[in-house]
């Protein structure tokens, strides 16, 4: 899994540059993985802020206007591009991180990231076949359709083990935690521990508390009959 997590690191960097910008996650997807961008006036403002600098520079440094009318345009120029790439280092630095972070703790995520990335290869290699052969290609699909069944099945190749989510670890640590609070057939009960020690006046406000609730309930329970 880490082999795959970093295949998958190295092609969104290769998505976030300008080569595979038709392939960028759009800004909706970028959010749901918790990654934070630089918003684009951020670099405008940066850039604004040289452009009038320069000319206080300029005058300081009491340049001949020939070299003046030459070097502040360049700095222009120069600075757009320095911050540009600033920006943009940045931004993908936090965007993999963040997408990183989510490979780490989700193997179902990573096994639908991956099976997208498999689909992404078809796609190039159809497209370009200095990038594969038909045999490649073909061997590629039957992964990708592996990929896709053992997603639907929510299982491992050996169809016995379940595939790790966020959403399945908290059913699993709900369910033990329902077993905890939940044995009916033993006489250690944590709760009526708890309640031993509370003070003499609450422990009795608990009491009327159920009684009246098993009451509301016996009284539902009638309505519906």
């Amino acid at each position: 899994m880490r082999d795959a997590a970093e295949r998958l690191l190295q092609d969104l960097r290769w998505r976030l540059s300008p080569a595979g910008k038709k392939y960028r996650p759009d800004p909706r997807t970028l959010k749901s993985w918790g990654a934070a961008e630089i918003p684009s006036p951020v670099p405008f403002l940066l850039w604004m802020g040289w452009f009038v600098s320069s000319f206080f520079i300029a005058a300081n440094m009491r340049m001949p206007e020939e070299t003046a009318l030459f070097l502040v345009p360049a700095s222009w120029v120069a600075m757009g591009f320095v911050i540009r790439r600033i920006i943009q280092h940045i931004n993908t630095k936090n965007i993999t991180a963040a997408y990183g972070r989510i490979l780490r703790v989700n193997e179902r995520f990573l096994l639908i990231e991956y099976t997208r990335y498999i689909r992404r290869k078809i796609r190039l290699a159809e497209r370009d076949p200095v990038l594969g052969g038909p045999e490649e290609v073909r061997r590629l699909k039957q992964t990708h359709r592996k990929l896709r069944q053992i997603l639907e099945k929510g299982q491992h190749a050996d169809n016995t083990t379940p595939v790790r989510s966020i959403l399945g670890d908290e059913a699993d640590f709900a369910e033990s935690l329902i077993e905890v609070y939940d044995r009916t057939e033993e006489e250690y009960d944590p709760l009526a521990e708890l309640d031993a020690r509370l003070p003499e006046d609450i422990r009795s406000r608990l009491d009327e508390f159920e009684q009246e609730y098993g009451r509301e309930e016996q009284g539902r329970r009638l309505e519906k009959q």
